[in-house]
């Protein structure tokens, strides 16, 4: 069974916190990340697909954590898609929440999607006051 239901909580055009996350296989087993790609896909509350790289495991790998890194081009002044803006929201100053999964590919062929007990975890990101959005 995977942890506890994880939010994983943004603001608006940061970069950080780096969220870690630990992944359980469905029968409560660890996976070992060693020899693995991870990816973060996320589907935003307006339908909008994003799929993130920047996920990498956390030594050592045998501990089943990952670490999500942001970047600037992840939001849409870096020409990413990370939010969908308050107008397609209706105008609300909360952008709303996100759901996200973990993807690891195995050198050997192997794909598990985390959670895989549940639909998915939470990204929730909040308006930013001081950026206006």
């Amino acid at each position: 069974m995977s942890d506890p239901k994880k939010t994983v909580h943004l603001k608006v055009n940061d970069t950080g916190p780096s969220p870690v996350l630990s992944l359980k296989n469905g029968d409560g087993t660890i996976p070992d990340l060693a020899s693995s790609t991870q990816w973060m896909h996320i589907t935003l509350e307006n339908g909008t697909k994003v799929t993130k790289s920047e996920v990498a495991p956390v030594a050592p790998t045998t501990d089943g954590k990952v670490r999500v890194t942001w970047g600037t081009a992840d939001w849409p002044a870096g020409g990413g898609s990370l939010y969908a803006s308050p107008d397609e929201l209706g105008g609300r100053d909360e952008i709303e929440d996100h759901k996200f999964e973990i993807e690891v590919l195995w050198t050997g062929g192997q794909r598990i999607t985390y959670p895989n007990d549940r639909e998915g975890y939470t990204l929730h990101i909040e308006a930013d006051i001081a950026d206006g959005t």
